[in-house]
């Protein structure tokens, strides 16, 4: 029996291993800040909102706040940020720039990637994304989910394992039949002391001229360059 057969579902990171948000929040940084005629600095301001993902998730992960979706942790970073860089923002430009993050465009070699995993293996999000999000974006870029898990169904972020212990509880498979697709090697190393099967995708350009690397000692199930390549790995 090889390692393909014990394989029953594909759960994938979405930011940055499904999804290009850096190009993509840029984009629409910049279509709106030239209809409104705004001095905005749409990759800083990118950067910058997503330098205060983790932070704001941590507050929650730690009791300091209590559970919070990542909708309302963007709304309350993106507040800020504007306060900060004296950005004048209407409540519509405001409630438009939270649902950038609902509009996020796929890596090219996602959609086809994923629509071919889902011939042979259940095939869902593991995310931190909320569910209304994560749906929208589905709809946007064309992913073919058969399943949405999300952090806001745990209420718990990952990397709390119980937010993958209560996702994968939903499915009524064991975490060892469990493929954890990510581009960022600290989730693989988390999920794999779990006991879930782990899969490297590259992504070169995530945050603009670099991405995360594995480590040389780092020791994953697949590396890949794509979904593409990942599903010809696991033999469809």
């Amino acid at each position: 029996m090889g390692l393909t057969d014990d394989i029953d579902v594909v759960l994938c990171d979405v930011f940055g291993t499904v999804v290009d948000w850096r190009g993509s929040l840029i984009r629409q940084l910049e279509e709106l800040s030239g209809r409104r005629g705004w001095e905005l600095d749409a990759p800083l301001f990118a950067d910058e909102w997503r330098r205060r993902y983790g932070p704001s998730m941590d507050e929650v992960l730690t009791g300091e706040l209590s559970w919070t979706n990542l909708d309302d942790l963007h709304r309350a970073s993106l507040l800020a940020l504007l306060e900060a860089t004296s950005i004048e923002a209407s409540p519509e430009d405001i409630n438009d720039m939270v649902e950038f993050w609902h509009r996020l465009d796929a890596w090219p070699d996602a959609p086809d990637g994923i629509r071919r995993l889902t011939k042979r293996f259940i095939v869902g999000t593991m995310s931190n994304g909320n569910v209304a999000l994560l749906v929208n974006g589905a709809k946007h870029a064309g992913l073919a989910w058969d399943v949405i898990l999300s952090a806001e169904l745990a209420h718990r972020y990952k990397k709390d394992a119980d937010c993958y212990r209560e996702n994968v509880a939903l499915l009524d498979r064991p975490l060892s039949s469990v493929l954890m697709v990510a581009a960022h090697p600290g989730e693989l190393e988390a999920v794999s002391k779990l006991g879930m099967k782990t899969a490297f995708i590259s992504r070169p350009m995530e945050f603009g001229d670099h991405g995360q690397t594995l480590p040389l000692d780092q020791i994953v199930d697949f590396s890949c360059e794509g979904f593409d390549e990942l599903a010809a790995a696991l033999g469809v």
